[in-house]
């Protein structure tokens, strides 16, 4: 599987991306965007985790993306990446 980590695409509608599906999940769930917390680990996340109020980059993530990203950074999708930042924000 990781030797086809970089020949992935992704497909979304002309328009679409995934800060706009987090905007509309935070209003459908009367949750102000400030106040979520979004997950990702590559390329086409990096909306999202500027969007959200909390975004974290996984530690899997290309190394072009670790090095440039302002913001959190957890472990990897492998080593509890997810559960671990949720006990550092105090949300577990």
């Amino acid at each position: 599987f990781a030797e086809f980590a970089d020949t992935f695409g992704f497909i979304m509608p002309a328009g679409m991306n995934k800060a706009k599906g987090i905007r509309k999940f935070c209003e459908l769930f009367s949750i102000a965007t400030e106040d979520s917390v979004a997950f990702g680990d590559n390329y086409n996340d990096l909306e999202m985790l500027y969007a959200a109020g909390c975004g974290i980059l996984m530690g899997n993530a290309p190394v072009a993306i670790l090095e440039t990203f302002p913001g959190k950074v957890t472990l990897d999708n492998n080593h509890d990446g997810i559960p671990v930042a949720l006990k550092d924000l105090g949300l577990i």
